[in-house]
């Protein structure tokens, strides 16, 4: 395998989680190049259509739709997900949409 990095988005409507999440992997995880982020579902839903990511970091309850949602709208496209959550109810629903991990804010 080559110097390929993992092409990541991070999808959540709280700022300062995308922030430090992103200030995370570049600093810890290298490999891992974050494409870019997203405050809300719909603007997420754009950025995977556009730069079609190896990994998304999603957030499952925010203002617009759950992320839950925002995986029905896009299931024909190829990604694995870790999902980000105050909430960790979720843990089943995530293992049931193929979630890769899920991680509990806060981070």
């Amino acid at each position: 395998m080559g110097n390929e990095k993992i092409r990541s988005l991070i999808i959540d409507d709280d700022q300062f989680i995308l922030d430090l999440l992103r200030d995370k992997l570049n600093q810890c995880l290298p490999e891992v190049e974050v494409l870019a982020t997203a405050g809300s579902g719909q603007e997420g839903l754009e950025q995977i259509l556009e730069y079609r990511p190896d990994l998304i970091f999603l957030d499952v309850e925010m203002a617009d739709m759950t992320g839950f949602e925002m995986l029905t709208r896009v299931e024909h496209i190829s990604f694995q997900v870790i999902f980000i959550t105050s909430y960790n109810h979720y843990a089943i629903k995530a293992i049931r949409f193929n979630a890769l991990d899920y991680l509990v804010k806060p981070i």
